[in-house]
């Protein structure tokens, strides 16, 4: 899977487990301290957790049908952690997110299926934002 791909894909498990913690209103409202944005990686004999310290999301609820439901995540990538410092490090290196070069990933939505009660199936784009010079691109 190459770095573009593995980008995406991660963005949108982390999307899955940010919806939620979004709670029901008119308009709902991201409550910032039951929000997280946590992943475990894992290979054979161990695993990782790791995640994000600063994001922020928009959503737009429609409860009664929620296929108009939309939402937007804006990742901070450089507050990316693990409960390995070495596993952090590497992840923002260039082989994995690529931190220098890429600061703040973000994801909207382009469709929300609900399966069941408590499932839901959740598609979007994911953007990497580039920094060059000093200037966001």
């Amino acid at each position: 899977m190459n770095v573009f791909s593995r980008r995406i894909f991660f963005a949108g498990l982390l999307v899955i487990g940010l919806w939620v913690a979004v709670y029901a209103a008119d308009m709902p409202t991201l409550v910032q301290e039951l929000t997280h944005i946590e992943f475990v990686g894992s290979k054979p004999g161990a695993s990782h957790r790791g995640g994000f310290k600063r994001f922020t999301a928009n959503a737009a609820a429609d409860w009664g049908d929620l296929s108009k439901s939309s939402f937007k995540i804006e990742i901070d990538a450089t507050s990316l952690w693990s409960d390995s410092g070495g596993l952090a490090a590497h992840l923002k290196n260039s082989d994995f997110f690529d931190v220098s070069r890429y600061p703040s990933i973000t994801f909207v939505t382009t469709r929300i299926e609900l399966r069941s009660a408590n499932q839901a199936v959740v598609t979007g784009v994911s953007m990497i934002i580039e920094t060059r010079a000093g200037v966001i691109t």
